[in-house]
């Protein structure tokens, strides 16, 4: 756990040295990120929530992921949890910043925010030195997420509904669309079941069965990811959300497993 911890945290170093580059840059609309009018890193990373008293966010980005990634090597488990908690609330105050106040994403900030609350979740889970109730908390959140597309999908067509509709994104036409059913039963019902299924393997710590769904539904996850971008050409900021926690969901699995493997006893030797 402990090299995957730096890992992220290294990573987290480069994505945060990429973003004070924008920011530093005199060319910033011509960055490999300045995607369109709602994608630019150059943007975001020059506007006057980029800097805090006066030192870049990204900076401190990279500051904190050092830290981070320090308090992981040492197996400071306490220290690195209660840091990453508040890491990971100043990137979702971030994430507020750019969805409600700027409505414009920096892809180098997106990748940031994923990676922190990836480390975070890990963290806790090294903490209590078990990822089960880790794991059971994202497959409720899963369910949590699947319970309200379900809804979406049952609610008449003259009720509105707050679903970050436009012209790229709309959680409505997504699951109004012809693939939104399986069989007749609601891709979002299936969602329901899977992470129940998912939740009860952790509680019960069934590690490799789980491992094993988890793999599965991350294969599934992917196929609709494909129908929103390449046959839709339609996003729902729900199904992404769902999309993102099994895999990191995923993520957690195969890591609990291979980590479990790793500390088991070795048999002793036969006498000679």
């Amino acid at each position: 756990m402990r090299y995957l911890l730096v890992v992220l945290a290294a990573a987290g170093i480069v994505v945060s040295a990429f973003a004070l580059h924008a920011h530093y840059s005199t060319r910033y609309l011509e960055l490999p990120c300045d995607i369109n009018s709602v994608w630019s890193c150059g943007l975001v990373n020059h506007s006057r929530y980029a800097v805090v008293l006066g030192v870049p966010v990204a900076m401190i980005g990279i500051l904190g992921y050092v830290l981070l990634g320090a308090l992981a090597w040492f197996r400071q488990r306490l220290p690195l949890m209660v840091l990453s908690i508040i890491a990971l609330g100043i990137a979702l105050y971030f994430t507020h910043i750019e969805e409600d106040v700027l409505h414009m994403w920096c892809l180098y900030c997106v990748m940031s925010q994923s990676i922190i609350a990836l480390l975070s979740t890990l963290a806790v889970g090294w903490w209590r030195k078990s990822l089960a109730d880790v794991l059971v908390f994202w497959a409720s959140l899963g369910v949590a997420i699947s319970a309200f597309l379900l809804h979406l999908h049952y609610l008449p067509h003259s009720d509105e509904v707050s679903s970050y509709t436009t012209s790229r994104w709309s959680c409505r036409v997504v699951n109004d669309g012809p693939y939104a059913v399986v069989l007749g039963v609601p891709v979002a019902m299936i969602g329901i079941i899977g992470y129940v299924l998912l939740g009860a393997l952790a509680w019960f710590r069934q590690r490799l069965p789980l491992m094993a769904l988890s793999i599965i539904a991350l294969g599934i996850s992917l196929h609709f990811t494909y129908i929103e971008a390449e046959v839709l050409h339609m996003w729902c900021l729900y199904c992404v959300m769902s999309q993102s926690i099994v895999a990191v969901f995923t993520v957690l699995a195969i890591v609990w497993w291979f980590t479990c493997r790793c500390r088991r006893p070795k048999a002793p030797k036969p006498a000679a």
